[in-house]
């Protein structure tokens, strides 16, 4: 899975294929300002039970060759 945020839009994909597109709610929350996801994908196919092995952010797009570095 890979989510990109460019200025005000977030883009989740899977398999390099566009699943959720949509802006995410900027709310303030005890420890300062988070981020509030408004869209959950469940398709009784496949749960994600999984763990997130590496989180990066980037000021730009990076291949998947320069992510996995």
């Amino acid at each position: 899975m890979q989510i990109v945020w460019e200025l005000d839009n977030l883009e989740q994909l899977d398999d390099n294929k566009l699943d959720v597109r949509g802006r995410p709610a900027v709310i303030a929350g005890p420890y300062g300002p988070a981020i509030e996801f408004d869209e959950v994908r469940l398709n009784r196919v496949c749960w994600f039970k999984g763990a997130i092995g590496r989180i990066r952010f980037t000021a730009g797009v990076l291949a998947p060759e320069e992510f996995m570095r």
